[in-house]
């Protein structure tokens, strides 16, 4: 069986790499992928709720496997802030490489907060998707309709095993 390498820590813009794992990892269950928190970003207003941005200080990370595919889980949690009325926000995972996934093109794959009047919220989603073969890049992206503010942004990958 395959296995992952056991991951290092993930900041804002930077990456992560897990390999297929050989001996002396034969036989482990494979490590999650983990990004870390982030500080507050400051978030502005897309054309719409449909269109996607990156964060101001991206959170990308790349998962590659030397064999695949993979059934993944997904783990992302997020804490967002609104100081307005009537404001929307969503976050969601960019997926491309061997996989690819467009942020938001799954309403069900994202996390979604309408504000009728200023609020605080944790936010959080957890998601399966198969994995290919190679290397997989993950990005987080907003839409807004309004100025907001995300911070406190926790994402997971853990492989599950073939898919």
């Amino acid at each position: 069986m395959s296995t992952m390498t056991p991951p290092g820590t993930v900041g804002p813009g930077a990456n992560a790499t897990l390999h297929g794992g050989g001996a002396p990892f034969a036989g482990l269950r494979p490590a999650p992928a983990k990004g870390t928190a982030l500080a507050a970003q400051a978030l502005t207003a897309t054309a719409n709720i449909n269109t996607y941005a990156s964060l101001p200080t991206p959170l990308v990370f790349t998962v590659t496997r030397a064999d695949g595919p993979w059934l993944c889980l997904f783990d992302l949690a997020a804490y967002v802030d609104i100081a307005a009325n009537n404001v929307e926000i969503a976050l969601a995972l960019d997926i491309s490489g061997a996989t690819t996934v467009a942020a938001g093109s799954h309403s069900e794959d994202r996390l979604h907060a309408n504000a009728k009047s200023p609020i605080g919220t944790v936010l959080s989603l957890s998601d399966y998707a198969i994995i290919n073969r190679g290397a997989t890049t993950f990005e987080l992206k907003y839409a807004a309709t309004g100025a907001a503010t995300v911070s406190d942004v926790a994402m997971q990958i853990v492989p599950l095993g073939p898919a």
